[in-house]
């Protein structure tokens, strides 16, 4: 008996970039889907940590982000700048993905997309796919209908709540239904914003940091309030007992 071929699964999200094999529990790469290059203004060559090196990406160019102009290649799910998208592939591909034991050269390749994607961003990464990187084999496929998929289901809704939007999208027997699937423009990154908002009001420690801080204090700290009255309570009886809520900064 052959041995199984193990499809490479790639999820490009507005926030993070999750890539690893089929079959697999857990994918073998997550990170923040952003590239950076130094600003105009920077004097490079006394920046720390400078290698010579034009473009950095995910958590490097997070933590170098004062000396960088950072870009997020995908937008609300979708591919919104391809110059910047082809450079953190191909960053991706060479660091990331080759560390991890996957190589897209003569390997089965499987996309996922949001619904709605511009036939163009379809035609385009397949080109790209093929030409640029030779796939032995390449599929787009919508990621509601692979989450649902992968419950045992073929029937049911699928609310899907990204960085940069929401998707709510009904399937029935393996298909999306076009015509009542839904995107709102709502996704984690405008509650991070408005978490940030909230806190700089509150005089929070965290004040005047970056976008990244706040982001990563919000997914330790907050939560959804299954009860939200329950909840309400609680924070009513902080407020009797003025007690502060504060963020340890050392784990920021």
């Amino acid at each position: 008996m052959s041995e199984e071929i193990k499809t490479i699964v790639l999820d490009f999200g507005s926030e993070i970039t999750k890539a690893g094999f089929s079959g697999e529990q857990n994918p073998r790469v997550i990170v923040p889907s952003v590239v950076g290059t130094y600003r105009k203004n920077v004097l490079v060559t006394h920046c720390f940590g400078h290698k010579g090196i034009d473009w950095y990406h995910c958590d490097e160019a997070v933590y170098k982000q004062n000396f960088l102009d950072l870009v997020n290649p995908v937008q609300k799910g979708f591919i919104s700048s391809w110059d910047h998208f082809e450079i953190y592939i191909k960053l991706l591909r060479k660091y990331d993905f080759a560390h991890n034991g996957m190589f897209l050269d003569d390997n089965s390749v499987l996309i996922t997309e949001t619904s709605f994607n511009p036939k163009f961003n379809r035609e385009h990464i397949t080109e790209l796919m093929f030409e640029t990187y030779n796939v032995s084999s390449f599929y787009i496929e919508n990621q509601a209908l692979l989450s649902l998929l992968n419950t045992g289901r073929d029937t049911g809704i699928v609310v899907e709540a990204g960085g940069g939007m929401t998707n709510i999208a009904p399937i029935y027997e393996g298909n999306l239904i076009y015509n009542a699937n839904k995107v709102l423009p709502i996704g984690g990154r405008k509650i991070t914003t408005y978490f940030e908002k909230l806190l700089k009001k509150s005089n929070c420690p965290l004040e005047n940091k970056d976008y990244f801080t706040y982001n990563e204090a919000k997914e330790k700290n907050c939560l959804v309030a299954y009860d939200y009255e329950k909840e309400m309570a609680k924070l009513e009886s902080l407020k009797d007992d003025d007690t502060k809520i504060s963020f340890d900064k050392d784990k920021m």
